[in-house]
């Protein structure tokens, strides 16, 4: 018999009666204060209206919420594990510390959300409303956010293995000292964190860790790198017009085709990255480690280079026009000839160990 009543409802509780697989589908619940605890295990609660509800610690695992609306309701500690959310409404539900592991909340409503140290691993949420979420120092493990929307979420010393945000828009977001990497504690590579064609327009990454992570053809347009972990990460094609990438580690990252006017790469260090055909005009490469980089056919017309570590470097083809390369080490620099010809450089600099080529 479908519970159809608050009143029916709340009889079963203080009978003591299960409610695990109850058929509570189209209930209104909005305000309750009540649900404190409950066990709604397997219920059917599609179309259910607990808005504004109180449902901290409910265990509300393997239950259908398809379509329900939770918005404003009180899901601290909540277990969700497996439950069905798809085109819920979570719109500024409190979920912190809430499990949603293996939850589907595909195309579901959780803008303004808080889920503050929630827990979701393996769940799908691809296509989902999160902007304005506070998803402070939660773990998202194996999470598909694919399209998802993420504008202006707040997501500080989050944990994101293996998350996939491929066109997911995260513009604005802030995810300083965020792990996005695809490597372990002791450094092995596990799964990448994917971001390919991902707007990240403005984001904050400061600090962030992102080895290994997918980027390919990202927008990370005037987004703040600084001091980011990169090592190894792809970043074919993606655009970092006026970044900052200022003390970012790039330690074998694949550069090539990107997109840099701009950026600022100030002490970065590029040591083998790749930076074939990259647009590097006006850039900010100063103090920057470039050693064994490939900059082939890169354009670094009036970038900054001065003091800059370009041992071993490959420049061969680069347009180097009104580049500063004063102080510059550049012992080794693999060069075509009258590749510097336009350069500005000091004597000393252009005294050291050029290697030219064809």
């Amino acid at each position: 018999m479908p519970i159809t009543t608050r009143r029916s409802l709340f009889v079963q509780i203080a009978r003591g009666e299960s409610l695990k697989s109850s058929d509570l589908s189209d209930i209104d619940l909005e305000g309750v204060q009540w649900l404190k605890g409950i066990v709604l295990t397997g219920a059917n609660l599609q179309r259910a209206r607990f808005n504004g509800a109180n449902l901290e610690g409910a265990d509300l695992s393997g239950a259908d919420l398809f379509s329900a609306n939770l918005a404003g309701a009180c899901l601290v500690g909540a277990n969700l594990t497996g439950a069905n959310l798809k085109s819920a409404s979570l719109k500024g539900a409190d979920l912190r510390d809430a499990t949603l592991t293996d939850t589907n909340l595909y195309a579901a409503n959780l803008s303004g959300a808080k889920l503050k140290n929630a827990r979701l691993e393996g769940a799908k949420a691809n296509s989902a409303l999160l902007e304005d979420a506070n998803l402070e120092g939660a773990e998202l493990v194996n999470v598909n956010l694919g399209h998802s929307n993420l504008e202006k979420a707040r997501m500080p010393d989050a944990r994101l293995h293996g998350v996939t945000l491929s066109g997911a828009n995260l513009s604005r977001a802030h995810l300083r000292g965020a792990d996005l990497s695809g490597v372990d504690e002791q450094g092995r590579p596990t799964v990448s964190t994917y971001l390919e064609g991902t707007n990240l327009k403005a984001a904050d990454l400061f600090e962030a860790r992102m080895e290994m992570a997918i980027l390919r053809n990202a927008n990370l347009e005037s987004a703040n790198l600084g001091r980011a972990v990169l090592d190894g990460a792809s970043l074919v094609n993606a655009n970092l017009e006026a970044a900052n990438l200022s003390g970012a580690s790039l330690v074998g990252a694949d550069l090539e085709n990107a997109g840099l006017p701009g950026a600022n790469l100030g002490g970065a260090d590029l040591h083998r990255a790749n930076l074939r055909s990259a647009n590097l005009r006006g850039a900010n490469l100063s103090l920057a480690v470039l050693e064994g980089a490939d900059l082939s056919a890169a354009d670094l017309e009036n970038a900054n280079l001065e003091n800059a570590n370009l041992k071993g470097a490959r420049i061969h083809a680069a347009n180097l026009r009104d580049a500063k390369l004063c102080g510059a080490l550049v012992q080794g620099l693999v060069v075509g000839s009258g590749n510097l010809e336009e350069a500005v450089m000091d004597v000393e600099t252009a005294r050291m160990g050029l290697i030219f080529e064809e």
